[in-house]
């Protein structure tokens, strides 16, 4: 199984959205996971070809938690908004 078989497994257990999951990687293995959302990091000393493969180049994993954050604090004041206006 690959890793994004695996992911994509994961997604439909939780019922949730490929939109809602990160996945990070640095190598080949990774590549099919990157294919299932689009909050795909790779880091920044991979191989040219995973570099390219992912949507983002990071650095850390620190980055990628201060990506989580925000896109979470982003998506819970767009539902209140939609709360309020229903």
């Amino acid at each position: 199984m690959s890793k994004g078989v695996g992911l994509r497994s994961l997604i439909e257990h939780r019922n949730i959205q490929s939109e809602e999951m990160v996945c990070i990687g640095d190598s080949f293995n990774d590549l099919a996971m990157f294919e299932v959302t689009p909050h795909s990091f790779a880091m920044s000393h991979s191989d040219p070809a995973v570099l390219k493969a992912a949507r983002h180049v990071t650095a850390s994993v620190a980055d990628v938690c201060a990506f989580v954050n925000h896109y979470n604090r982003d998506c819970t004041a767009e539902f209140a908004h939609k709360e309020r206006n229903a």
